[in-house]
């Protein structure tokens, strides 16, 4: 009995952590990092320190037009 619940932990641990260790896929970005306050932003609203913000680049962000209209935001 305790060799089955030995093997069966053991057989679990491995799956889990074959599911965690697959690899990434390719990303079409690259950039770096940085800490900013926030406050207005481009899409018309106020951030906090508490949301989940990014900034993005010209070419990924402008759509042209109004930006309070933008797919991004």
């Amino acid at each position: 009995m305790a060799r089955r619940l030995f093997t069966l932990l053991a057989t679990t641990i491995f799956v889990i952590n074959s599911v965690q260790a697959a690899p990434l896929r390719r990303r079409d970005y690259s950039g770096q990092g940085t800490f900013f306050t926030p406050g207005l932003g481009a899409c018309g609203g106020y951030n906090s320190a508490d949301d989940l913000i990014c900034a993005m680049n010209k070419p990924q962000f402008d759509d042209g037009g109004n930006p309070n209209n933008n797919p991004m935001c």
